[in-house]
């Protein structure tokens, strides 16, 4: 198998998992999530697939975090009108 069809793996394997623990656990620090994210690909576990599925639990993470990103920027754009 081609090291591009293993990082695509990873990638869809890794996004999923991190979409599924914000379904069952909303409340997860994300913290914790990018700690795992960090330890995956800082160790190297698993090679291609190990990169690509923390790649995914990245993006799967900043997906699961979107309404919080946005509510954020919402806020800070409320609080420069009012100055």
């Amino acid at each position: 198998m081609s090291k591009k069809i293993q990082m695509l793996i990873g990638t869809i394997l890794g996004n999923c998992l991190v979409l599924a623990l914000y379904n069952l656990w909303p409340d997860i620090p994300a913290d914790v999530v990018q700690w795992a994210i960090t330890g995956i690909s800082g160790a190297g576990l698993g090679g291609v697939i190990g990169q690509g599925f923390a790649d995914g639990m990245s993006r799967g993470l900043s997906s699961s975090q979107g309404k919080r990103i946005i509510d954020a920027k919402l806020l800070e754009d409320q609080s420069k009108a009012g100055e």
